[in-house]
């Protein structure tokens, strides 16, 4: 028989089974207007997702067993949807960061000679007929 203890008990189990996850679940939940909570600042509830999702560790998502079938639920495949597209736009971000500090040598690389070296003659090249 189910009592208020044993939901008490199962609830806090679970909060510390998904531990960052659930943190970032909910700042989900918020931005998507999905909690009965009144007053939410969108702002501050967008920011809270993005800190939320930046300290989860790369298993987190395996924690998401505890929560049931993702494929059945509307809301962890928006939550995983949202996540994927954090990440990306987060790495798009680094990359960006890592070309600026590169500088133009990765960028375009510099296939000319130097002014005082003389490159090589070239050999011409054609088409070759070989008689049998």
């Amino acid at each position: 028989m189910w009592d208020r203890q044993k939901l008490g008990k199962l609830a806090r189990e679970r909060k510390a089974a998904l531990g960052g996850l659930n943190t970032a679940l909910l700042a989900f939940a918020r931005t998507q207007e999905m909690t009965e909570e009144t007053g939410i600042d969108c702002r501050k509830a967008e920011q809270e997702l993005a800190a939320a999702l930046d300290k989860l560790e790369p298993d987190a998502v395996l924690q998401m067993k505890a929560l049931g079938s993702v494929e059945r639920d509307e809301v962890l495949r928006d939550f995983l949807t949202a996540l994927t597209d954090y990440n990306q736009k987060s790495i798009e971000r680094e990359l960006k960061e890592v070309q600026e500090l590169a500088g133009p040598t990765l960028e375009t690389p510099v296939l000319e000679a130097p002014e005082n070296d003389k490159a090589a003659p070239k050999k011409k090249r054609g088409l070759r007929m070989f008689r049998g």
